[in-house]
C-alpha cells in the first residue's frame, strides 16, 4: 500500500499484492590433472510470477527461466601458493507485473586473482571485470519517481564494473590456550555507464 497527501488528506495510490515462485537446479563437476583444478557448472532457473493490483483491477501471470553457467580454476604453484581465475554469468530476474519492454538483468563477471595460504596466515587478492548487458532499476517515491513509475522496474543499459578484493586473515598465538585471530577485507569498486 502506498499513501500521498492530496492537500484534504491522504489518498491510497496502490493496493497490490506480488509473488513469485522458482525452481532452480544446478550441477557441476570437479576435474583435476596435476595441479589444475577446474570446475564447470550451469544453473538453471524457471521462475513463475504473479501480479495483482486491486485499485486498477491488473492481473499480470508471467513465467521467465534464466541459464546461467560458469567456470572457475585454481592452480598450485605449491601447497601454500597458487593462482585463481573464473568466468560465470549473472542474472536478476524481472519483477512481478512489469511491462513486455523490460529485460532481465545479465551480465558476465571475469576474475584473476592468487591466493597464499599457511598454517596462520591467509592473504587473497581478486581482480574481477563485470560487464552488464542491461542493468535495471525500480521507481520509488525516494528517487523522484511519479504515480505512473511507481514500483516500475526499467531497463538502465549496459554497465563496466571493475576492482579488486583483498582478504587478510592472521592468527597470533597468545600463550598455550589462547589465539587471536585479525580478519582485514578490502574492496574497491568503480563502475561506468556505457
Amino acid at each position: 500500500k502506498h499513501l500521498v497527501y492530496d492537500g484534504l488528506g491522504k489518498t491510497q495510490t496502490s493496493l497490490e499484492e506480488a509473488s513469485s515462485l522458482a525452481f532452480a537446479g544446478y550441477i557441476k563437476y570437479e576435474l583435476e590433472w596435476n595441479k589444475l583444478k577446474i570446475v564447470p557448472g550451469f544453473r538453471y532457473e524457471k521462475i513463475f510470477s504473479k501480479y495483482d493490483n486491486q485499485l486498477t483491477d491488473t492481473q499480470i501471470d508471467s513465467d521467465q527461466y534464466a541459464f546461467v553457467p560458469g567456470i572457475g580454476s585454481f592452480y598450485s604453484f605449491s601447497d601454500s601458493f597458487g593462482i585463481l581465475g573464473g568466468i560465470h554469468k549473472g542474472f536478476s530476474p524481472i519483477a512481478p507485473g512489469q511491462t513486455g519492454e523490460v529485460e532481465q538483468e545479465e551480465s558476465i563477471n571475469y576474475e584473476l586473482g592468487f591466493r597464499l595460504s599457511k598454517e596462520t596466515l591467509s592473504f587473497e587478492m581478486i581482480g574481477f571485470y563485470n560487464d552488464y548487458s542491461n542493468l535495471t532499476g525500480i521507481g520509488s517515491f525516494s528517487s523522484g519517481a511519479s504515480e505512473v513509475e511507481l514500483n516500475q522496474q526499467f531497463n538502465a543499459g549496459s554497465v563496466s564494473i571493475f576492482g579488486v578484493e583483498l582478504n587478510i586473515y592472521k592468527e597470533f598465538k597468545i600463550g598455550e590456550n589462547f589465539k587471536l585471530p585479525l580478519h582485514l577485507v578490502y574492496s574497491f569498486t568503480e563502475s561506468e555507464i556505457n
